[in-house]
């Protein structure tokens, strides 16, 4: 499915793109973030310590991710797609930590969520093992052109299967309640020496 965007021109289109992407991760990250605050007094201190590295962890994942448009597959095939399975790790570890916290907070988890878990999990695991199974055989046995040790079609299954999950994340996963946020204008202070705030206004009064 990449493989579209691998490459000039069509890499530029897609590392200018990918940064509309970086930033809705990091809206999601900051969210999720806070509504696990909101919700720490029903979880526990260890999920969610555990919660806040992985979802920032998984924005980094992200931020890290458009290094796969400077490190094209005719440069380093490892490194390109090492940091592509960087990413489908971290955004695992996200889905599944926001999974359990769900579970943990007693929400109702239907049949649909638990089978797309199971799969989307599956082919997390097996696809990056089908990439290094290929690349490793490729390298040891000094293969050229296009000679993949697995078959093409299984690969590419698991590739297509994997972003099928990816579209039907937010469909499968169990309902949260919604978040609301309000924002106000503030009047600018001064801070005085006793550590004290006064508003900017009467200060110049």
């Amino acid at each position: 499915f990449c493989v579209l965007f691998d490459l000039p021109p069509s890499s530029y289109i897609g590392a200018t793109g990918i940064a509309f992407t970086v930033y809705l991760v990091c809206m999601y990250v900051r969210l999720a973030m806070r509504r696990l605050r909101l919700e720490k007094e029903n979880l526990p201190d260890w999920f969610v310590n555990m919660a806040l590295a992985i979802h920032y962890l998984f924005g980094l994942s992200m931020c890290a991710f458009t290094l796969v448009f400077v490190i094209p597959p005719t440069l380093s095939a490892w490194g390109h797609t090492g940091v592509f399975v960087q990413l489908i790790f971290f955004r695992w570890a996200a889905v599944i930590t926001s999974y359990l916290q769900s579970v943990y907070f007693g929400r109702t988890i239907l049949y649909r969520s638990r089978v797309f878990i199971v799969i989307y999990t599956i082919t997390s695991v097996v696809l990056p093992i089908l990439y290094f199974v290929n690349f490793y055989v490729y390298d040891t046995e000094h293969r050229t052109g296009v000679d993949p040790y697995l078959p093409a079609w299984i690969t590419a299954s698991f590739d297509y299967l994997w972003f099928v999950c990816l579209a039907l994340t937010t469909q499968m996963l169990p309902e949260s309640p919604p978040l609301r946020e309000t924002f106000r204008l503030a009047e600018r202070t001064f801070e005085l020496p006793n550590g004290m705030y006064i508003p900017l206004s009467k200060w110049k009064e």
